[in-house]
């Protein structure tokens, strides 16, 4: 089971990588295609660094686009989706925004909640979040 510290470094590590570029990672790196042509079809033999795939951030990302995309009962509120723009706004919004800001920038896309409902959000995602960023080995070690 994933604790809750380990659940806060995966979601620092998502707001490192997803926060201020659009999801790209923030490290220095070199497209291969570039460094082709810089070089005029040579592989450089030295300083060429991919960008890093399969990130703790990455899976996170996954883990917030399944939940926004899990499905509702039909004329059910989208739980699901709410918890994920909801953590979206609490986690990837500058943190000089007061929570108030937060809560009108989701009403401006079609999400509007009181105060109470922006933090029940907030503990949906997070609970889906430790569920499914738990390894498969332990869920298999849980059920036996």
């Amino acid at each position: 089971m994933v604790t809750e510290q380990q659940l806060r470094d995966m979601l620092r590590a998502w707001i490192r990588e997803y926060n201020e570029v659009g999801g790209l990672p923030r490290e220095p790196t070199r497209n291969f295609l570039q460094s082709l042509i810089e070089h005029k079809g040579f592989v450089p033999s030295s300083g060429y660094r991919g960008i890093p795939l399969g990130t703790i951030g990455d899976k996170v990302e996954k883990a917030m686009q399944d939940m926004a995309s899990t499905p509702a009962e039909p004329g059910e509120e989208n739980l699901m989706f709410k918890a994920s723009m909801v953590l979206r706004a609490y986690y990837l919004t500058p943190k000089h925004w007061p929570e108030e800001d937060r809560i009108n920038g989701l009403k401006a896309i079609g999400l509007p909640m009181s105060r109470h409902t922006y933090y029940r959000m907030v503990q949906i995602g997070r609970a889906f979040l430790l569920g499914y960023l738990t390894p498969e080995r332990n869920i298999e070690e849980a059920i036996a």
